[in-house]
């Protein structure tokens, strides 16, 4: 399982690529 440190490390890292691409 995933510490909450990592989930929320990876998940804030996929909506900022997201909302980045979004922007393209």
């Amino acid at each position: 399982m995933m510490t909450v440190s990592e989930v929320s490390r990876l998940t804030g890292v996929s909506i900022r690529t997201l909302q980045y691409y979004d922007k393209i």
